[in-house]
């Protein structure tokens, strides 16, 4: 319904969610991660229209990595077209923007969709086609923040932040004789999940950055319980609350077979990392450093904020692509990073001023200087 005019009725576009395109005093602008910049000249005052939308699948699998079709989602891209273009058209026809003399020509709009990369769009006649390039061949969306691929980069930061290398049992290798090679090619990696789609999809992400996924079952059947304290060990369950059951359950589990044996575990609770799209539950539920977590709806927020912020401060809609792919994305992620590998809870600041960004990304070789 979103073509139907009736559908937008009594919504309204106020002035007060136009922001403004800050510039600095002078010939030049600083801009975080860019350094400085020369200002356009003659550049008349824009007013910016910020637009956003979720095409992922939901929160449900959020935090997993199989090719979707994009005609099953909640939110069909055709729909998300209607949506842009009747917000922009709400916000023309404003009465208190029209006071002010808002028109197409001074109003900038930035129209940014978090898009999941492995998703699909598929024909009547069977052509299949990735999301991505459906939304770039159509021109849908200006910036487009990749679901899928901060999440692996975290799980990757986390899972290099303390490893150790660890080796399967020599009384348990004919349990599963191809892993005895195993620490000299892909690094053991332990996986819980109830479903069997998301298991598979996210040990095949794994395999390409060289780990391997493995059920908790063939962990504890082919390592020593020490060893499994030492092994990421990862756990997504169909719900934020269920996730933290499960990580505490394993962690009891630890325990009893570590008395049981009379060894001592490092780290004492193991090292469990929650995949959660929401991380409201791990407030209520956990003490510091008992387990870390990768929020997806944490890592979206953050994501949208710094795009924001970019786009006030006068960034190209390419440099922020830049920022949100590739070498750029690492950077950007960086504040993130921080807060996952300190086991912190809280949330991420917002680059209101980018003093977050500054502290924590060196510019001395990656920052780009435009001309």
């Amino acid at each position: 319904t979103y073509y139907k005019p009736e559908s937008w009725k009594g919504m309204h576009v106020p002035y007060s969610w136009l922001f403004d395109i800050k510039e600095k005093k002078g010939d030049v602008q600083d801009i975080p991660l860019l350094g400085k910049l020369p200002l356009a000249k003659n550049s008349q005052p824009e007013k910016l229209l910020i637009l956003e939308a979720d095409t992922t699948p939901g929160d449900a699998c959020s935090m997993t990595f199989s090719s979707k079709d994009v005609n099953s989602f909640d939110l069909d891209l055709l729909e998300v077209v209607e949506g842009f273009k009747h917000l922009v058209i709400l916000a023309l026809k404003c009465q208190e923007n029209i006071a002010k003399h808002i028109t197409k020509d001074n109003l900038k709009v930035l129209r940014v969709m978090l898009l999941d990369s492995n998703s699909r769009k598929i024909t009547g006649s069977g052509k299949e086609l990735p999301a991505h390039e459906f939304v770039e061949q159509h021109k849908i969306a200006d910036v487009i923040i990749d679901s899928n691929e901060p999440i692996l980069r975290a799980m990757k930061k986390w899972i290099e932040a303390d490893r150790v290398d660890v080796y399967p049992c020599w009384s348990h290798v004919a349990l599963r004789p191809w892993t005895f090679m195993l620490p000299r090619k892909l690094k053991p990696v332990i996986l819980e999940t109830t479903c069997t789609e998301w298991f598979v999809s996210i040990r095949n992400k794994l395999q390409l950055l060289g780990y391997d996924a493995i059920g908790p079952h063939e962990a504890f059947s082919m390592y020593k319980i020490e060893d499994i304290a030492k092994i990421p060990f990862f756990i997504y369950e169909r719900t934020s609350p269920d996730t933290v059951q499960a990580i505490q359950s394993y962690q009891a589990l630890l325990h009893r077979k570590a008395a049981d044996e009379g060894k001592a575990l490092q780290p004492p609770n193991g090292r469990f990392c929650a995949l959660c799209p929401s991380h409201d539950i791990l407030n209520q539920t956990r003490h510091s450093g008992d387990f870390a977590f990768i929020c997806s709806s944490q890592i979206y927020d953050y994501l949208f904020s710094c795009v924001r912020w970019w786009a006030q401060h006068g960034m190209s809609n390419e440099d922020i692509k830049f920022y949100l792919e590739s070498d750029g994305l690492d950077l950007t992620l960086a504040p993130y990073y921080e807060v996952l590998l300190q086991n912190k809870v809280d949330d991420l600041d917002q680059p209101d001023d980018g003093s977050k960004l500054r502290r924590s990304i060196s510019l001395r070789n990656e920052a780009r200087v435009l001309t």
